[in-house]
């Protein structure tokens, strides 16, 4: 039994985890072009080499061309012609692959950016209100990074192959021609590439320690920021505005440190192998070979083809930022869903709701030790104001989401009555989506209005939301009047008798005042 739940958790994560599947063919598409650009890239160094290295007047230029196309005999103006052809060809698919990659990047990201919103759009409550600040770094900068660097990691790889491939085709092409490539020349240099990849290796997996570490300390320092940002008002008139400034210089400080030798650490594993490492190659082969047919166009061709392989494969070296960028992603995707209900009845306009029903209903929020409702019971009726009243933290904004469907009680039901004296089990019976969208109409003192004065904004808001959901027969309003002026608050207060009068249920949370 157990087995078989822990079965179902595995199956149920792979179908949250991102999957890529939906662009298997642009990647192939990514291929195909790097293919071309590599190609290209590989025989302008050939030409450029040979041309730069070439010491005697010749007549045939058919031998500075790459071995496989086989060309016989080539004069100066033809091999002039062929080689602007040929610098031309290379830019184009060099610019298509870049630009085809630069647009799967985009796609790829994109694509991580819905499934990340839509699932933030079902989350429970709780879990929303929990994972604000989460589900703003995942979208604006996880997203981006798991994007990049897997179409980077695929694209990179490819490369890196195909290019360890043409390097050991130009030993065998030239094997027993005067570009002849030596054995010891292709040990070395694979020798050389993995020397390379296994000091990037070290140095990544020493980043990527060191990270984790000033990503939690630079965490802490955006969340106190973040706090102070979203609370200036309060905590200026509060008097705590010294307190902050001193919390988050000294998080500030120690971040800084983090982020100088979490860097220091990039700065190596970029300069060392890339700059030292890369440039040494072609001294150390002549050092170590001692091959004098060598120097020339075959090692200007050698040492550009081993540098973009270390590059190439450097990149698999990102791994560890992608999988840690990843699994934050994919722990988000996997997060419990809120239950809508979805094969739930729907109410109609038509079917007149008579009240509703708290019986025994009991909730607190998670990580809280007292329950902010206890056996809770009361009864909403149509026609009539439905007052709801109290300090805050007494419940009444809670009391409202359970009306909503969007919090669901620990213990005890709500019951939706209706005028036939058919009655629903609000969470178990009805499709709560529908009702939200439908049949109730929710006013709160927030709002999504983004121009005007508060009391402008909430005016504007109730005005519109009364309008837009004319036809609901619930309408829970939640302080809606707080930042009203004296003449909104009387037109509202006209609003809602009006509502009532026309057989509708009304709830008015309301704070008291002392």
């Amino acid at each position: 039994m157990l087995e078989k739940v822990l079965n179902t958790k595995k199956d149920k994560r792979r179908e949250n985890k991102i999957s890529y599947k939906k662009f298997t063919s642009q990647i192939i598409k990514c291929f195909l072009l790097a293919t071309m650009s590599a190609i290209f890239t590989n025989s302008v160094w050939s030409i450029t080499g040979s041309l730069f290295y070439q010491n005697e007047k010749v007549e045939d230029y058919a031998s500075f061309t790459p071995h496989y196309l086989e060309i016989e005999f080539l004069n100066k103006e033809n091999f002039i012609i062929f080689s602007f052809l040929w610098v031309f060809l290379y830019f184009l698919f060099t610019y298509l692959y870049n630009s085809w990659s630069e647009r799967l990047i985009i796609k790829v990201s994109e694509h991580i950016k819905n499934r990340l919103l839509r699932k933030f759009r079902v989350l429970k409550l709780e879990e929303k209100l929990k994972r604000k600040g989460e589900i703003n770094h995942l979208v604006e900068i996880e997203s981006d990074v798991v994007a990049n660097i897997w179409v980077n990691l695929c694209r990179k790889l490819y490369e890196g192959t195909f290019s360890l491939y043409l390097l050991l085709f130009s030993y065998w092409k030239a094997k027993n021609s005067e570009r002849e490539i030596s054995k010891e020349t292709i040990i070395f240099a694979v020798f050389w590439l993995i020397f390379i990849n296994g000091f990037v290796y070290f140095f990544n997996r020493l980043g990527s320690q060191y990270g984790k570490l000033s990503k939690e300390k630079v965490d802490k320092e955006y969340e106190l920021i973040n706090k102070e940002i979203n609370n200036s008002v309060l905590i200026d008139g509060m008097g705590l505005k010294s307190k902050y400034e001193k919390e988050q210089l000294i998080l500030t400080r120690r971040t800084k440190r983090s982020k100088f030798f979490y860097k220091k650490i990039l700065v190596l594993s970029k300069s060392v192998p890339w700059e030292l490492l890369i440039n040494l190659f072609p001294l150390l082969l002549l050092f170590l070979i001692l091959d004098e047919n060598f120097i020339g166009a075959n090692l200007l061709i050698t040492w550009n083809i081993l540098n973009n392989c270390a590059l190439q494969f450097g990149y698999l070296w990102n791994y560890s930022d992608y999988a840690t960028s990843q699994e934050r992603i994919n722990n988000f995707l996997f997060l419990p869903e809120k239950n809508d209900n979805s094969t739930g009845i729907k109410l109609n306009k038509f079917t007149k709701i008579k009240a509703l029903h708290l019986q025994n209903v009991t909730f607190s929020y998670s990580g809280s030790t007292q329950p902010i409702l206890e056996n809770y019971n009361r009864t909403f009726l149509k026609e009539e104001i439905n007052y709801l009243t109290g300090a805050n933290g007494t419940g009444k904004s809670t009391i409202l989401y359970l009306l909503l469907g969007m919090l669901v009680p620990q213990r005890g039901q709500i019951i939706v009555e209706t005028e036939p004296g058919i009655t629903y089990n609000l969470h178990q019976d009805l499709n709560l989506q529908t009702w939200r969208e439908q049949n109730v109409v929710y006013c709160a003192h927030d709002n999504l209005i983004e121009s005007g004065s508060t009391g402008q904004r909430q005016w504007t808001n109730l005005q519109n939301t009364l309008s837009t959901k004319s036809e609901a027969q619930i309408f829970l309003f939640d302080e809606a009047s707080n930042a009203l002026d004296s003449k909104q608050k009387q037109e509202l207060q006209g609003k809602i008798e009006k509502l009532v009068k026309q057989k509708n249920l009304v709830i008015n949370a309301k704070c008291w005042k002392n």
